[in-house]
């Protein structure tokens, strides 16, 4: 049998039916006829738009992300300089000529929660996950000019959406 790589793979899924919550398949394999429609891969996002709720899958469970009322607005934060991220961020982008440093905060206190990054300037944006946290398995990751980057905390580990 093929082994399957989806290290990179990004597929979402979504419904807009409601009560509809997403699965984890009985095998691993997508391809034996036995997945269906609401099935995850591992750090794939599941939404279903008319209960407004978000989940996604890490190793062999569910995690419900969010519950996200249809009037919610995150506030962006600019990042001029070095800086440490807040439990209260949700939106921060880098808007300088310089290269900076963005610290997160341990993915553990911040958990299921979605941080988006963006860099709109000629200045990289290197993101420092907390002590042993990894994003993706990375010690860092480097936002260069019109990059951007989703990620979420789940338990000790930050996962790119």
């Amino acid at each position: 049998m093929t082994s399957f790589e989806y290290k990179n793979l990004k597929i979402n899924k979504k419904s807009n039916i409601p009560g509809v919550v997403p699965t984890i398949p009985s095998s691993d394999y997508h391809t034996d006829g036995t997945w269906i429609a609401t099935d995850l891969y591992q750090g794939e996002l599941f939404v279903n738009t008319y209960d407004e709720k978000i989940w996604m899958r890490c190793d062999n469970r569910i995690i419900q992300l969010s519950s996200v009322p249809s009037n919610y607005i995150g506030v962006p934060k600019a990042i001029t300089a070095s800086y440490s991220m807040l439990v209260t961020d949700t939106y921060l982008f880098g808007n300088t000529t310089s290269n900076v440093d963005l610290y997160l905060v341990n993915a553990s206190t911040y958990s299921y929660h979605i941080l988006t990054i963006k860099n709109i300037n000629i200045g990289e944006i290197n993101v420092i996950p907390y002590g042993t946290n990894k994003i993706d398995g990375e010690s860092n990751m480097i936002l260069t000019q019109y990059d951007s980057m989703s990620i979420v905390a789940a338990t000790s580990k930050w996962y790119i959406i």
